[in-house]
């Protein structure tokens, strides 16, 4: 089973900075984070923490770049 929150940030991905406390502490005790969509990878990375599963559709040539595949790929990557 896993725990679903709302992080309390409104942008396009998690900015732990910004997360309400609760989900500051479920982000650092978390056994593995599963972020999906470009904006928690653009948010994450470089990577905050070991075991995030980055889920997502590649959208621009920023990230094409950064991953090394091209626009349109779908990536599961897990740092």
């Amino acid at each position: 089973m896993c725990t679903l929150i709302d992080s309390g940030v409104n942008t396009t991905g998690f900015v732990y900075e910004r997360a309400t406390l609760e989900a500051q502490n479920l982000f650092n005790t978390a056994d593995v984070i599963i972020a999906k969509g470009m904006g928690n990878y653009e948010c994450m990375t470089p990577t905050i923490r070991a075991n995030i599963c980055f889920l997502l559709k590649v959208k621009c040539s920023v990230v094409s770049r950064s991953l090394g595949h091209e626009i349109g790929s779908i990536i599961c990557k897990i740092d």
